[in-house]
């Protein structure tokens, strides 16, 4: 059995692997009362890595909030594409960032 530190180390090793997000979401599914705190804990603990945030995406989207999941994951995809000097499709991600902004960000940061 993977234990929570192997998830979280094979998540930082690989952040955009979705087994990866799978294992540690099992884990904490597991092992922590509040998974999304403890998911918010290691976005914060690992801000240079987009492991935490794609997992917690994931996590959202399976908890019933597609919409904040899309735009973690969008967000994401825009500081790849920046730090990649890729510009093939940033205005549309960034367009797509600020619809769900207007449309749920007022619940979002409540």
């Amino acid at each position: 059995m993977t234990t929570l530190e192997d998830g979280l180390a094979e998540l930082l090793a690989n952040p955009t692997e979705q087994t990866a997000h799978r294992m540690l979401l099992d884990r904490l599914e597991e092992e922590h009362p509040d998974p999304r705190r403890a998911l918010t804990e290691l976005v914060c603990a690992h801000a240079a890595n987009d492991g935490p945030r794609l997992a917690l995406a994931c996590w959202l989207e399976s908890h019933g909030e597609e919409e904040r999941g899309e735009f973690i994951r969008v967000q994401c995809e825009i500081a790849e594409r920046v730090r990649a000097n890729w510009e093939i499709g940033l205005s549309e991600l960034r367009d797509r960032q600020r619809q769900l902004m207007m449309e749920h960000g007022n619940n979002w940061c409540l």
